[in-house]
């Protein structure tokens, strides 16, 4: 079967590879800290439906934005080594336990933001910055490049669907009635 460019899950995959490839070359190139978090951000706001990717955005902005909140506040009331630990754990913790995928964001956020030994203003500045381009991709890439959208998507599946009853009534009208019951009695 020849792939069909209405089919969502192909769209979807060119989709990830136009974008993702050359985010993961800008962040090989440009050698910055944490440049991977532009890339991991493309990649979980980029979504199959269109439709969808707005709310996805705004989840992980303002997930992000709570989780650099929390870091601020934590970085200031702990800076040893040791309450990082336990509070990456309890973040690490709570992103299983979280509702919804704005809260776990905001766990996610923390506690990547724990482990890190750098200016701590650069590095919440960097993680704001890398969200909020990494929004600006998904945005622009789920509604202009291979966009998948829902009622689309509906009717190519109700094609296909027509297409799978027209064949198995061709194959009903060429058996015989007997037929079926000779070929059951041989396959026993």
């Amino acid at each position: 079967q020849k792939p069909d460019i209405r089919n969502m899950r192909l769209r979807f995959a060119l989709r990830q590879v136009i974008i993702l490839t050359p985010c993961l070359m800008i962040s090989y190139l440009w050698q910055s800290n944490n440049i991977y978090w532009l890339v991991i951000s493309v990649f979980f706001m980029m979504i199959p439906f269109t439709e969808h990717t707005v709310q996805r955005v705004r989840q992980r902005i303002f997930g992000t934005m709570a989780g650099i909140l929390l870091c601020f506040v934590f970085f200031t009331l702990f800076p040893d080594f040791a309450s990082r630990v336990v509070i990456m754990t309890v973040a690490n913790f709570m992103i299983y336990a979280a509702d919804g995928y704005g809260p776990m964001v905001a766990f996610i956020t923390c506690s990547a933001l724990q482990s890190i030994d750098s200016s701590v203003p650069i590095v919440l500045l960097q993680r704001l910055v890398y969200t909020l381009t990494g929004a600006g991709i998904a945005l622009l890439a789920n509604k202009y490049i291979f966009p998948v959208r829902i009622r689309k998507q509906m009717q190519y599946l109700f094609e296909l669907l027509k297409s799978i009853r027209t064949k198995l009534t061709e194959v009903d009208a060429h058996t015989t009635p007997g037929e079926d019951v000779r070929r059951h009695q041989i396959d026993q």
